[in-house]
This record gives C-alpha cells, structure tokens and sequence, in this order.
C-alpha cells in the first residue's frame, strides 16, 4: 500500500512537472504525450493523483501522521524528479523494478 502511495506521488507530481514553462518538453515516464499538449488536462490529472496518494496515506497511517508521512514522500519525490529528469534518469526501465522491489520489500519483510 505504501508502494501504491510512492506511485501515485511520482505520476502526479511528474504530470505536474510535466506542465512546468521551464521544463524542455520531453517526456519523463513516458505517457505524457498521450495526453496531448493541453497542461490543463495534465494538471488536473496530476493533483488527481496526488489526491489519491493523499487520501491513501491518510487510510495508512492516519490523520497527522499520515499528512506528515505524505509531506515527506512529496518531498523526496520531487527532489528525484527534480533532478534526475532533466539527466534522463527517470524512466519506466529504472522506475519499474525499484517499485517492484519496493512492493517485495512491503509485503515480506514488513
């Protein structure tokens, strides 16, 4: 569940980013371009899902601590996305099996 959070967290604030005027347009996990060129669409889809990371932080973890928790991932969710995109480290290849590690990790070991 805490996976499903950190996902919903770098595909919103990648949609986010994605919008962004200073960004040189080029796709971060790939899908951007099928949403089409209007940032409106992009923007709102990307607070969407970080509603959604929101709202499932808060069922993990509870009110404060879940508000406090899901400051922390946003933060070290953009910092990554902040600077590994414009390195074009950021991609479905590399983001794919860390969440996959993540999830293991989550049910197993936790």
């Amino acid at each position: 569940m805490i996976t499903l959070c950190i996902l919903l967290l770098l595909v919103g604030f990648s949609l986010c980013y994605s919008t962004s005027k200073k960004m040189q347009p080029a796709p971060i996990l790939g899908f951007e371009p099928m949403l089409g060129p209007n940032p409106v669409i992009k923007t709102g889809l990307g607070l969407t899902f970080l509603g959604l990371a929101l709202g499932c932080t808060l069922i993990n973890f509870g009110l404060t601590t879940g508000i406090f928790v899901y400051l922390v991932f946003l933060m070290t969710v953009a910092s990554l996305v902040i600077l590994l995109a414009p390195l074009k480290l950021l991609s479905p290849l590399v983001v794919v099996p860390i969440l996959f590690v993540l999830a293991v990790l989550e049910n197993y070991v936790f």
